[in-house]
């Protein structure tokens, strides 16, 4: 009687297929609470460490002195996002071998140890990124007022606020009894469902299809939920910690890259009213694009007329865009920008550059002179 109502097959049915789909919804919306976290930490991470960087552009101490703050900030950040991602991680590889970071040999031995040594490596970097940045502070490295400079304190916190919402997803695991009680009820709607088919028709192909579906379809959900609730547990359908790691130290090298430093600046000949804004409106992407393929022609071109003493009067000494070393990027590297007139000169306790008017005395600097103005002429007519 029970078999040929099917009202009770039907309520058991709905009532395994609900807590399926209330696991499978918690197990995806810990995959995105993991993703979303993990990915903040990061980019909070990045703001902190930018925001230390843009700090020092107006720092009065010497460029050593400036560089060796930054660099050191920059691999502690490198350092922390990476014991971050590897204290989340549930690979046992990972905590031995851990993840690339940038040039970590540079950090003080005693350091090295502590962080190998530490329970908590994670708040021991956290600690030191702070104390280092209180010392910029307090030595004037950063010279920016502490009211702004707060910004980034605000956002290592904010950073580490989202590395621990992201440790309740990789250290809390989903509740153990419920998984039991859902592999129970799968294994006893996949017993009942062929005697109860095989009851409402008489084909065996039309019963074993009819079979195969729900149970198929309720075990592959309940499998998904399982591979997704844990989402730093390492495997093909898990977070990728490791790119994440890759990305944010290429992010960290980029702020000590001397193109970043160098601050852009509106080309000469163009106007600042605000009616030309509208005049050459076009896609961004291909227009920058356009623009540089013109502006690297152009720039051969001159430097085919133009003496290679008129490249940076002055003297430049040591300053080489290929060896970034221990200097300050910016005060050196803006005495390389294509056309400019700058008197540069590198001293052990800072840089100075200070613009000079070109010298139109001698040959060579009326040609830099007549070179500069074709260029901003024919740039825009000079197709890549």
């Amino acid at each position: 009687q029970i078999i040929v109502d099917n009202t009770a097959y039907a309520s058991f049915n709905f009532l395994v297929g609900f807590v399926i789909v209330f696991r499978t919804s918690q197990a995806y919306s810990r995959f995105w609470s993991a993703l979303f976290d993990m990915h903040q930490m990061c980019a909070q991470f990045f703001d902190a460490a930018s925001g230390v960087v843009a700090f020092c552009r107006p720092s009065e101490h010497g460029d050593r002195a400036v560089a060796s703050f930054l660099h050191t900030m920059v691999r502690l950040f490198s350092i922390l996002t990476a014991v971050a991602l590897q204290e989340l991680s549930d690979d046992k590889n990972i905590h031995i071998h851990g993840y690339e970071t940038l040039d970590t040999s540079a950090i003080d031995w005693q350091s090295i140890i502590a962080i190998d040594e530490s329970d908590k490596p994670v708040e021991l970097v956290f600690q030191w990124i702070q104390q280092l940045m209180v010392d910029g502070l307090h030595e004037g490295i950063i010279a920016a007022p502490p009211p702004v400079a707060t910004r980034a304190f605000q956002q290592l916190a904010s950073g580490m606020v989202s590395y621990h919402d992201a440790m309740k997803v990789a250290k809390v695991p989903f509740p153990f009894p419920y998984a039991q009680i859902t592999i129970v009820m799968l294994i006893i709607h996949s017993i009942i469902t062929p005697v109860v088919m095989v009851s409402w028709t008489s084909w065996t192909s039309t019963a074993g299809m009819f079979t195969f579906i729900p149970v198929f379809t309720l075990w592959a959900m309940n499998y998904i939920a399982t591979d997704i609730e844990t989402p730093f547990g390492g495997a093909a359908n898990d977070l990728d910690p490791q790119e994440m790691q890759s990305n944010m130290n290429k992010q960290l090298a980029l702020l000590l890259d001397p193109k970043t430093c160098r601050t852009p600046t509106l080309s000469r000949g163009h106007s600042s009213s605000l009616q030309h804004l509208g005049r050459n409106l076009a896609s961004q992407r291909d227009r920058v694009h356009q623009l540089a393929m013109q502006m690297k022609v152009a720039q051969v071109w001159v430097s085919k007329h133009r003496s290679e003493g008129d490249h940076c009067n002055g003297s430049c000494d040591g300053a080489d865009l290929g060896n970034f070393g221990a200097l300050q990027p910016w005060p050196w590297a803006e005495c390389y920008v294509a056309g400019s007139r700058k008197n540069c000169r590198l001293q052990d306790h800072g840089s100075h550059c200070s613009t000079a008017a070109a010298n139109t005395s001698t040959p060579g600097a009326r040609a830099a002179s007549a070179t500069d103005t074709h260029l901003s002429a024919t740039s825009s007519s000079v197709v890549a």
